[in-house]
């Protein structure tokens, strides 16, 4: 093996061949590591981008496309969610990103009447999810999923929407935001 590559001829191995992790580093810091024990072959990158947040209860407005307040990462390992004024992911770098957005509503939504989550990429929306319900003072959980190529300084964000004729209060930690970069 050399700096910058040549020409082996035939596949070659890199690696331990004992049970140990065999990890790559850079500038003095674990960037992947591949297990070695019993879980051989799994993967990690401790680094890498994404975050998983989740908001306190917020009412939202009847038929107003509402920011959710999602005020705490447990997950951001890159600092890229703000959760204290845009709450929103802002990616570091370009890529594929996984984005998951979840809303539920507390007992409010009456039969025929409907939450919509949203994922908005750069300030406009990219998909929706709705949710009907079929009962009086139904519980609604809506999700939606979207793979989006995002370059460094765009940004998603999760937004809810009903139309239950009155403020309608989303309950607590059961609002999330989930970002992870794929590739």
């Amino acid at each position: 093996f050399s700096d910058g590559g040549e020409a082996g001829g035939a596949a070659r191995t890199l690696g331990n061949t004992d049970a140990y992790d065999f990890a790559l580093e850079t500038n003095n810091i674990e960037q992947l590591q591949i297990e070695g024990n019993a879980s051989a072959g799994i993967i990690t990158m401790p680094n890498q981008s994404g975050c998983f947040t989740r908001g306190t209860s917020q009412t939202i407005a009847h038929e107003t496309i509402t920011l959710m307040a999602l005020d705490t990462a447990d997950f951001d390992p890159q600092n890229e969610f703000d959760e204290t004024t845009n709450y929103r992911f802002t990616a570091t770098n370009a890529g594929k990103y996984l984005v998951i957005c979840q809303t539920y509503t507390g007992a409010h939504i009456d039969s025929g009447n409907q939450s919509t989550t949203i994922i908005y990429f750069n300030g406009g929306s990219i998909n929706a999810q709705r949710i009907v319900s079929t009962a009086t003072d139904d519980y609604l959980t809506t999700q939606c999923a979207e793979i989006v190529s995002m370059g460094a300084s765009d940004y998603v964000d999760c937004r809810a929407h009903h139309n239950q004729g009155e403020d309608v209060s989303y309950l607590g930690n059961n609002q999330h935001l989930m970002v992870a970069k794929l590739a």
